[in-house]
């Protein structure tokens, strides 16, 4: 199956999927538990993801760029087109860790955002490493959970 098939299927699974709320503690996932690095390396445009993505809300033309650094680790950028800000592009960097490594957690990866030092979950539900990824996060807190996806593709 190619890239574009693929791609064509999850979203229209999730064209009117929304972040999803519910009680208790987030639901078991089987994440891609290794990445390889090298190959996730490059350019990644946003191509679906849910309307209520907390951290993405009022963003357009959103971008992910990871470069593999000398650690074997890779640098990220994010950035995205604001229209409430006159239509400006801002963005955050950071460092994905230990993303060759089962994490206890089932994320995929660590991040670190915007030069500080906690590391957060990074999560990668699918992906082919070289054209594609589904990305899943879901946060706890106060005995709720709220969970969303996007889809990135490198074309």
């Amino acid at each position: 199956m190619n890239t574009k098939t693929v791609l064509a299927l999850t979203a229209s699974a999730i064209m009117t999927a929304d972040a999803r709320m519910g009680f208790g503690a987030c639901p078991t996932v089987n994440n891609v538990l290794t990445l390889d690095n090298a190959a996730f390396a490059g350019k990644w445009y946003e191509i679906k993801r849910d309307a209520s993505f907390t951290y993405e809300m009022g963003q357009e033309c959103e971008t992910q760029e990871y470069k593999l650094n000398a650690d074997g680790n890779l640098d990220l950028y994010f950035r995205a087109m604001f229209p409430m800000m006159a239509f400006t592009y801002q963005g955050v960097d950071g460092t994905l860790f230990n993303c060759e490594d089962v994490l206890e957690s089932g994320s995929t990866c660590q991040a670190s955002m915007a030069k500080s030092e906690q590391l957060y979950p990074f999560s990668i539900l699918a992906t082919d490493n070289t054209n594609w990824a589904v990305h899943y996060n879901c946060m706890e807190s106060m005995g709720m959970h709220m969970s969303w996806l996007n889809i990135v593709s490198k074309e």
